[in-house]
C-alpha cells in the first residue's frame, strides 16, 4: 500500500490582525516573518488571517457521536461555555481561492475511496484532529465504529477503527505518546534514574526505534498522520525522560530534548523510506501551548476573540516551541518526500478556542470542538488534494 505520512513540527509564523468579512479581499497590513505579505502570491493554506463570520457557526453540532469520546474538549454544550464566541471566526488562507478551499466531505471521500487513513499520536491527535475529521465526514456519509481486531490498530484502550461503508474508507485513531519505542517498567528505569525518585510517567525512549505497534502496521496505511511533541520535554515532579540509542546508551540529557526529538523523528522517516520510498508525504505542525513554566499559569483564560498581531508580538506570547521545534523538524524532513503542513501559525492567534479559556478548567493545550481543529482538517484536505495519487477522476461525485 502507498502511505502518505503526516508528522508534527513547529513553524514560527506571525500573521496579520483579525479582520472582518468586508476586508477579505485586501492584503493584510502586516505579515508573518520573515516572509512579507507582498510575497503571498501562491496559495498557502498556513498563511492568512481569521475573519469574522456573520454569526457563530460550526460544521457539525453536539450531536456528532464522536464528540462523546473526547471529554472536556467537547465545549459546545458545556454549561460554562455559554458563549459561542470562539465559533465566530473562520480561517482565510492568503492568496487562495477560498470558495475552493475548506473541507469538502464528498471530495475527500472520493480521494480516500478504498483507502486506509491512520492517525497516530498523542492527545492533540487523538482528541482534537481525528474527532474533527470524523465529524466532518459523518455529516456527509455515515461513519461507524467497527471492532478492532488488531490487524490495523494496536489492541489498547485508546485505539479505535472506523468505517465509511459507502466509500470503503477505513479510519484509524491510535494513541502513541512518542511515536518511538519506549519503556516505563521499573527494571528499565532503574538503569538510568541514578536513584532519583520515579513516577509512573517516567520514560526511557529509544531514539533509534519506532513504536513497534506503528512499525508493524505502517505498510497497511494509505494516509498516515503522525503527531508528537508535547511529551518529550521533562517536567520536574511529574515525569523524567531518558534518551537512549539502539544499544541502550544514553545519548542526550533531558535538557537536550529537541536534539533527541530530531533523532527520534529521523528513525521514523527512515522507516517510511524503507517501507514506501516513493510515496508523497505531508507533515503537520504542533500547536502552541499557552502555559508559562514553571508555574503553569493559565494564559488562555478570559480570551473571547483571536489575538491581534500587536498582541502576538508581545514577549509573553512568543511561545518557545516555535524557535526550538521548527529547525529540528525542518532538518528532519529536508530532502525527503515529507511536506510540512503548518497549523501552528494560525492556531497561535486563537487562545479563545482553548478548553481552558471558557473557564471549564486550566487546559491551555487542547482546543474546543468544534473549533480551531476544524481548520486543521481543512488544511489537511487541501494539501492532500494537491498530490497526484489523490486526484479525483472527472465525473466523480464530488459536490452534492
Amino acid at each position: 500500500m502507498l502511505t502518505a505520512a503526516v508528522s508534527i513540527a513547529a513553524i514560527a509564523s506571525l500573521l496579520p490582525p483579525v479582520t472582518s468579512d468586508s476586508s477579505t479581499q485586501q492584503q493584510p497590513q502586516r505579515g508573518w516573518k520573515p516572509q512579507q505579505p507582498a510575497r503571498w502570491t501562491a496559495c498557502d493554506y498556513s498563511r492568512g488571517w481569521w475573519i469574522r463570520k456573520p454569526a457563530p457557526s460550526a460544521p457539525y453540532g453536539s450531536s456528532c457521536p464522536f464528540l462523546k469520546d473526547v471529554g472536556p474538549v467537547n465545549c459546545i454544550n458545556r454549561p460554562k461555555r455559554r458563549s459561542l464566541s470562539w465559533l465566530g471566526y473562520r480561517w482565510w488562507p492568503a492568496a487562495c481561492q477560498v470558495p475552493a478551499y475548506g473541507f469538502r466531505p464528498f471530495h475527500f471521500l472520493e480521494m480516500m475511496r478504498n483507502r486506509v487513513i491512520a492517525s497516530v499520536g498523542d492527545s492533540l491527535s487523538y482528541e482534537n484532529l481525528m474527532p474533527s475529521l470524523l465529524c466532518h465526514i459523518h455529516g456527509a456519509s455515515p461513519v461507524t465504529e467497527i471492532p478492532n481486531d488488531g490487524s490495523l490498530a494496536v489492541l489498547q484502550k485508546r485505539s479505535r477503527v472506523y468505517r465509511v461503508q459507502a466509500y470503503n474508507v477505513t479510519l484509524i485513531n491510535t494513541w502513541s505518546t512518542f511515536l518511538n519505542e519506549y519503556w516505563q517498567d521499573e527494571l528499565t528505569l532503574s538503569r538510568y534514574s541514578g536513584g532519583k525518585n520515579r513516577t509512573a510517567e517516567d520514560s526511557v525512549i529509544n531514539l533509534d526505534g519506532v513504536d513497534p505497534a506503528l512499525a508493524a502496521r505502517v505498510t497497511k496505511y494509505d494516509v498516515l498522520i503522525l503527531q508528537t511533541a508535547a511529551h518529550w520535554q521533562a517536567k520536574p515532579n511529574k515525569w523524567r525522560r531518558y534518551f537512549v540509542d539502539g544499544q541502550g546508551r544514553r545519548v542526550f540529557t533531558e535538557r537536550q530534548y529537541i536534539a533527541a526529538f530530531e533523532r527520534g523523528m529521523r528513525a521514523i522517516v527512515a522507516l517510511l523510506n524503507r517501507t514506501n520510498p516513493t510515496t508523497p508525504a505531508v507533515a503537520r505542525t504542533p500547536v502552541p501551548f499557552f502555559l508559562s513554566a514553571p508555574a503553569k499559569i493559565n494564559r488562555c483564560k478570559g480570551h473571547s476573540q483571536p489575538l491581534t498581531y500587536a498582541r502576538v508580538l508581545q514577549t509573553r506570547y512568543k511561545i518557545p516551541q516555535y524557535t526550538r521545534w521548527l529547525p529540528a523538524q525542518q532538518r528532519t524532513v529536508k530532502g525527503t518526500r515529507i511536506r510540512l503542513l503548518d497549523v501552528t501559525s494560525s492556531s497561535l492567534y486563537r487562545p479563545d478556542s482553548f478548553v481552558g479559556s471558557g473557564g471549564i478548567n486550566n487546559d491551555c493545550v487542547h482546543y474546543c470542538l468544534p473549533g480551531v481543529p476544524d481548520s486543521w482538517v481543512d488544511m489537511l484536505h487541501n494539501m492532500l488534494s494537491r498530490q497526484t495519487i489523490f486526484r479525483v477522476p472527472k465525473g466523480a461525485d464530488i459536490v452534492r
